[in-house]
């Protein structure tokens, strides 16, 4: 099991990790807590959909997004191991984003990176990236962008509410 907040291995304690939970796909090769990973710890994060809510006034109003076809899809992640001054061992990851599809751009400005289909191993197999190597690296992906989406309750703002009524159509 991982943690979703990125703890680099030479952070000073775990806390970090809260403030690392996306890395900029435009920044991820010259930032220092996304380099190393980048390098050689890159990893998918598997999805069926993600949400992202829109400011009307004072109002804010959530939205489901999906591929086209309803199919899992994957996040570009990248991940860490720390260790603790005691031994505990923590694994975490982050989700890489990047500016959002025209589709998207209408509800938020920016997107998770999601690899497109067929380019999964290359993103995992890649091997070891040298530094000089990144951009080029990089310019291989293009995030996907025929993503749909469809507004859905607001009983989604809390992680305690895990029902299908989460992920259905509101009219």
């Amino acid at each position: 099991q991982m943690q979703w907040g990125l703890v680099p291995c030479w952070a000073k304690d775990r806390t970090l990790g809260s403030k690392l939970i996306n890395a900029r796909w435009e920044t991820i090769a010259e930032k220092a807590s996304f380099r190393e990973s980048l390098r050689q710890r890159r990893c998918l994060v598997p999805a069926d959909g993600y949400y992202e809510w829109q400011r009307l006034g004072f109002e804010k109003e959530p939205y489901r997004f999906v591929v086209p076809s309803r199919d899992l899809f994957c996040f570009a992640g990248l991940w860490d191991k720390w260790i603790a001054e005691d031994g505990q061992v923590l694994q975490s990851f982050t989700i890489i984003t990047t500016e959002a599809a025209s589709a998207v751009y209408k509800i938020h400005k920016r997107m998770p990176f999601i690899i497109k289909n067929g380019q999964e191993d290359l993103w995992l197999r890649s091997g070891i990236i040298k530094r000089q190597e990144a951009q080029t690296f990089l310019s291989r992906f293009k995030p996907e962008d025929t993503l749909k989406f469809y507004r859905v309750s607001k009983m989604v703002n809390s992680v305690k509410i895990d029902v299908p009524e989460c992920i259905q159509v509101l009219n």
